[in-house]
């Protein structure tokens, strides 16, 4: 089977664009836009937005906006400088990190209402150094990276961890790992 990338099958053409060439608060505009992930069984796309910390939800069919969640502030459901995120589909929920907030929020796939909240500053287990990517596996563990120091934290969502964390590490970064997280969202 041919790859369509390399037989020339997708032309690359942009379909749609959202957002404006300045940044803004209202729906459809970004102030610093993060990171981004697809629903593909619901059509959506999500957007975090670091300055305006907030996530956008939008069609993507069209581009059209669904719906928005998150509010400045430091409370549990209150987000300051949303980074990256993920969906975890099995758990019917949002995965995301926030980078001035020192936190990983869990909010509804469903509905986008806020489910929990977990973190604060450090270097230890459920505690973060400006987070910045968060992804999830196949075995429902979370990895999220941050950028002070450069690290990678491989977080079992079962309570004893049986596999390594190496396929995580990359150069000389470190990777720690915890069972606490996962427990606590």
């Amino acid at each position: 089977m041919s790859d369509p990338l390399d037989s020339g099958g997708i032309d690359g053409r942009i379909l749609f664009s959202i957002g404006t060439k300045q940044p803004g608060t209202a729906c459809r505009q970004f102030y610093y836009p993060r990171d981004l992930a697809f629903d593909i069984h619901r059509g959506l796309l999500f957007v975090t937005e670091s300055y305006n910390h907030r996530v956008q939800v939008f069609s993507s069919d069209d581009g059209s906006f669904v719906s928005k969640f998150g509010e400045k502030g430091s409370q549990p459901s209150q987000m300051t400088h949303p980074d990256g995120i993920a969906l975890d589909y099995d758990h019917d929920r949002i995965i995301v990190v926030l980078f001035g907030g020192q936190r990983v929020q869990s909010w509804s796939l469903s509905d986008q209402s806020f489910l929990s909240s977990t973190g604060r500053f450090g270097p230890g287990d459920l505690e973060f150094n400006h987070p910045r990517g968060i992804a999830i596996d196949k075995h429902h563990d979370i990895a999220s990276s941050s950028s002070i120091p450069t690290t990678v934290d491989w977080c079992s969502c079962r309570r004893s961890i049986s596999r390594s964390c190496s396929l995580w590490v990359a150069r000389t970064n470190v990777c720690r790992v915890s069972s606490s997280i996962k427990q606590a969202l």
